[in-house]
């Protein structure tokens, strides 16, 4: 009998042991699963209020028009399929995460993976893209989705060298062409003013000049 009881004992002590051990494993995962997402930098809220011009192979990605086009056709995507696929792009290389992609491109409102994997599907189908050997959406599992594809930055305006807008140079051009114009009218009228001076000065003292050699 009590040899019965010592074993039990012993097993209850080494279970209770393995669940320790185990809660240690789990909390050291959910620890580095922590510090991993806080290494990953989190895309902005504003990311979607941007007006960036991205290109990646035949497409261009225009966030002020909101539209994707391949060449001169306009490729349709749907609102939240646009803002999904914009995400991607912008974040380039990085792995979006799930929560990540709801939060900013339903901020306000509450839905599932299902739309989201909709969405993906949606994106890929028009890009031509295939789940399974991609060439721009890569699934990354319990995580999200990495857009991979080399992504272009394109600028809105030219810039003129030295880092300057010609829009913004046009105006001051303008500004001292008017300037010149208006220093070279007074400089005229300062010279006519004193021509016209000089003139009538003389002709005040020219008959007090001839009375002189009379007398």
């Amino acid at each position: 009998m009590v040899t019965l009881c010592c074993r039990s004992l012993h097993r209850y002590r080494a279970n209770l042991c393995h669940a320790a051990h185990r809660q240690v494993v789990k909390d050291r995962q959910k620890q580095a699963e922590i510090a991993v997402k806080l290494e990953k930098p989190a895309a902005s809220d504003q990311l979607l209020t941007s007006r960036h011009q991205y290109a990646f192979g035949p497409f261009r990605l225009n966030g002020e028009t909101r539209e994707l086009r391949r060449g001169h056709d306009a490729v349709p995507l749907t609102r939240k399929a646009f803002d999904t696929l914009y995400v991607l792009v912008a974040l380039n290389n990085r792995v979006a995460e799930k929560d990540e992609l709801l939060r900013l491109v339903w901020p306000d409102t509450i839905v599932g993976d299902d739309t989201l994997t909709q969405n993906i599907a949606t994106i890929r189908k028009a890009l031509g893209d295939n789940s399974d050997q991609p060439e721009y959406i890569v699934t990354v599992p319990r995580h999200g989705y990495r857009f991979v594809a080399p992504v272009q930055v394109l600028t809105s305006a030219p810039k003129a060298p030295g880092g300057v807008n010609p829009k913004a140079v046009q105006p001051l051009n303008r500004i001292g062409q008017r300037a010149f114009v208006i220093a070279f009218a007074g400089v005229s009228v300062l010279i006519g003013f004193a021509l016209g001076w000089s003139v009538s000065r003389g002709r005040e003292t020219s008959p007090s000049t001839s009375l002189t050699r009379l007398c």
